[in-house]
This record gives structure tokens, sequence and C-alpha cells, in this order.
């Protein structure tokens, strides 16, 4: 796949305060058919009460990858390093998955909003 094309992404959307504190807390993995959780405007994550490690993406309002952090286990913060100079969204998906899907530097993302629970 070119760098310049884009990335169609089935996530699930946290809105509002409960759903971005609850986040992935607790599950085992990923819901069959999501392939992540998109949480808008967030430029850091805690994976605290995590059962499995992430990979972290985060992106533009319009889809590009600006920063990916890998393999990040419970209890780590991660930040994005590229945040001061934009709003960015954080993409979490299950650690491997960034690279098996091509989440990198300047990949450019759409997202499919999903139901969630």
């Amino acid at each position: 796949m070119a760098a310049s094309e884009s990335i169609e992404f089935p996530v699930r959307v946290a809105h509002g305060f409960a759903a971005r504190l609850r986040g992935l807390m607790l599950q085992r993995a990923l819901a069959p058919g999501v392939l992540g959780l998109l949480l808008p405007r967030c430029a850091s994550v805690h994976p605290i009460g995590m059962r499995f490690r992430l990979d972290v993406a985060f992106v533009t309002a319009d889809g590009t990858v600006v920063d990916v952090q890998h393999d990040l286990g419970a209890w780590r913060v991660c930040v994005c390093r590229a945040a001061p100079m934009r709003r960015v969204d954080a993409l979490e998906v299950a650690s491997g998955d960034a690279r098996r899907l091509g989440l990198a530097r300047g990949r450019r993302c759409r997202f499919v909003s999903l139901p969630g629970p």
C-alpha cells in the first residue's frame, strides 16, 4: 500500500467523559470487527487497568498520523510529541496492529464509527 493511500478503520469512538475514562479498561481484547478505539482531542494515553498491550497512533483532524508509539503496557503513559503544534486524536489498537496495518507518520486514515457497547 502506498504511503499516500488512505487506510479505512472501523473504530469505536469514545464520546463523553465516561466513555473516555472507561476506554478499553478491563477488556480482554477489542470487539470483533473493531480495529481500535478513537479518543477525540486526546494528546496522551494512560492504559491503567488494561489487560492487553496497545499501540497508539496520534492523528490530526484530517486523519494524518503524526506520531505512533508501540507496545504500551499497563500503567505506562504516552504523550504525543507533535501535540503542542496541533490538535490530535488518539487511536488505540492492539499491540502489533500499528505495524501490521501500516500506521506510520504521514499515513492518512479514515475512521468509520461503529456503535459501542
